[in-house]
């Protein structure tokens, strides 16, 4: 299962602060499950950048982490050993080998690869991250499809949006290029489940 994975962070590269993720999005390629974590304990204000305090944090909008857990569907703020730990059980709840692809997967995978540092390594998580940019003529399209989504109907620098966005553009070309079969109602479905 391909699933599309955005972070936001605290800055792209500072002398003296490590850059920390503060968010974390994934939505899989069938639009049947997604996963969004915003870290409480992970970074302070005085870590982040101009930019991301005017224009990402105010986007943060996750409820307390409940105590039971729709694997499924995940939007909660938490602590970072717990990210680590219900993101772990959403992709195994998945039932098959995950493969993470990213917009920037130079700063998204060692995130991600970082809050599994202490635990296990997810085992249905393959152990590399693919970008979810087409490397062939449908690149003008993605890029098109991605601006219209972003300036319409998502949020730009939110990491659930950003994945979501990503998804819906990878299944745009997949369509141009008749690749995607007849499972087209499991797109719909899938949308349709998720807020």
């Amino acid at each position: 299962m391909r699933v599309f994975m955005d972070t936001e962070f605290t800055q792209l590269y500072h002398q003296v602060h490590e850059t920390k993720m503060i968010s974390i999005g994934l939505y899989t390629e069938d639009c049947r499950r997604y996963f969004y974590a915003e870290l409480t304990d992970n970074y302070t204000q005085d870590e982040c950048s101009d930019f991301v305090r005017e224009v990402v944090l105010p986007l943060l909008d996750a409820s307390p982490l409940q105590e039971t857990i729709d694997y499924k569907r995940v939007h909660a703020r938490m602590t970072r050993a717990q990210c680590a730990e219900h993101l772990s059980a959403w992709i195994a709840a998945i039932q098959e080998p995950v493969e993470i692809i990213s917009d920037a997967p130079n700063y998204d995978w060692p995130l991600l690869t970082n809050l599994f540092q202490d635990r296990l390594w997810p085992p249905m998580l393959l152990r590399e991250c693919r970008t979810c940019y087409p490397s062939d003529e449908s690149e003008r399209l993605y890029l098109q499809n991605q601006e219209t989504l972003l300036a319409s109907f998502y949020r730009r620098h939110h990491a659930l949006d950003d994945a979501k966005v990503m998804a819906l553009c990878n299944m745009s070309n997949m369509i141009n290029r008749g690749e995607l079969s007849h499972n087209l109602h499991l797109l719909f479905e899938g949308l349709a489940g998720v807020k």
